[in-house]
């Protein structure tokens, strides 16, 4: 696990005492770090900010989203979590009588577990599949692409990637006819970038976030957390205090050194409705009510 881990790391070319480890699906490889997403999930702090946000905007906008799809749908929900995103759709279709299709992918087994269970009985079908998103779409059914409509759904995990690699891995998920829904935080004059950074300033998220420095070997008090707000996004942050562990010291880290262990991008309105008309063929963007969060359907050029 280790070596799978730190070849992932990379260093900041333009700072000797700064490194990366920012591969999304890294944060959740193990049961426990998964536990501690969930629990970090639980958090008022950290869930009100733009997570609650979001499963409201779906649920108050679920005919604008969906009323077009009369003959059922089939959904991908990319790194579900506990699918909130996705129960409010499928409890839709159901409510019509249509059918509704799940295909929650993680490399997480228990996020998973997690999703299969919370969709039973919501859904006509529940599909599991454990793998990276980069290489999914060889373990989902060829059929989703010929019968229902296909909508593929990265929800809020869109702010931890770079836009252009994501938005590109998302059209090849989606192909010709398919549509992905998406959202994100945005930066407004009444929730500025401090306003951002403090949903990331606690116990539940350092303890989730540390969770892959622990699996190296890593102490709690070796490292001091700092959630920062740079290159656009707010970047996890853990400071060594104490000598890192061996390996890290052969790939040039020491005390001072500060590594990135995840990242979470923001945009402001105005720059999300650029990207998406550079990117998208059609889309709509439906808004919480303090314009604060974002939720976009559409189809990528």
């Amino acid at each position: 696990m280790f070596d799978s881990i730190l070849k992932h790391l990379t260093h900041d070319p333009s700072d000797p005492n700064k490194f990366y480890l920012i591969e999304p699906h890294l944060l959740y490889t193990s049961d426990e770090q998964a536990k501690d997403y969930l629990a970090m999930m639980q958090s008022t702090q950290y869930s009100s900010g733009f997570h609650t946000p979001t499963v409201q905007i779906i649920k108050s906008h679920l005919d604008d989203l969906f009323e077009k799809y009369t003959n059922g749908l089939s959904f991908v929900d990319l790194g579900p979590g506990y699918p909130d995103k996705a129960l409010p759709v499928a409890e839709y279709f159901q409510s019509k009588n249509q059918d509704f299709d799940y295909y929650p992918v993680d490399v997480s087994p228990e996020f998973l577990r997690v999703s299969e269970k919370a969709m039973q009985g919501k859904a006509t079908k529940v599909l599991p599949i454990q793998s990276l998103f980069e290489t999914c779409q060889d373990q989902l059914p060829k059929s989703i692409y010929e019968q229902k409509p296909l909508v593929i759904c990265l929800g809020l995990t869109f702010m931890n990637f770079d836009s252009q690699v994501i938005l590109n891995l998302l059209k090849n998920l989606a192909g010709q006819n398919g549509k992905v829904l998406i959202a994100s935080e945005l930066i407004t004059e009444s929730k500025t970038v401090d306003d951002i950074l403090s949903q990331y300033d606690h116990d539940e998220t350092r303890d989730f976030s540390f969770g892959l420095l622990k699996q190296m070997g890593v102490q709690a008090d070796d490292v001091v957390y700092k959630p920062q707000f740079k290159n656009h996004r707010v970047e996890m942050t853990f400071q060594f205090i104490k000598t890192p562990v061996p390996a890290l010291q052969n790939k040039g880290l020491k005390v001072g050194s500060e590594i990135v262990v995840a990242v979470s991008y923001r945009y402001r309105l105005e720059d999300l409705k650029v990207l998406m008309n550079k990117n998208f063929k059609t889309h709509q963007i439906q808004l919480s009510d303090d314009k604060s969060t974002a939720v976009v359907l559409g189809s990528i050029k």
